[in-house]
């Protein structure tokens, strides 16, 4: 995604785009299916997961050309910004949960 919309800022020929925007719709399906499965299998982060998921979509025009009046670069920020949100929750819910390793490697022995 980030590769089409770097490829439409330069003018890029159709033949180009057209390649990229078909390697973004394999990136999407590759989506597709962990997203779900992490969605339904902790639902505690089903928000944060569908915002990330949301935002690195935001960054193809291709599919709502409304978005290319939004700077690109302003949502690849979006989109980092949203990762580091569900890497966050994910860490919460880990640890409110216990489901962390062992902290130390004297603990991963013992």
């Amino acid at each position: 995604m980030w590769d089409l919309e770097a490829l439409r800022a330069r003018g890029a020929s159709q033949d180009a785009l057209d390649t990229a925007l078909a390697a973004t719709l394999v990136t999407r399906s590759a989506v597709s299916e962990p997203h779900a499965a992490l969605a339904l299998l902790c639902p505690a982060l089903a928000d944060a997961v569908d915002h990330a998921v949301q935002t690195t979509y935001d960054m193809d025009s291709a599919m709502d050309p409304a978005r290319a009046k939004i700077d690109p670069a302003d949502r690849a920020k979006a989109a980092k910004v949203a990762e580091v949100a569900l890497r966050t929750r994910a860490a919460e819910v880990v640890w409110a949960k216990d489901l962390a390793l062992p902290r130390t490697a004297k603990a991963l022995t013992a």
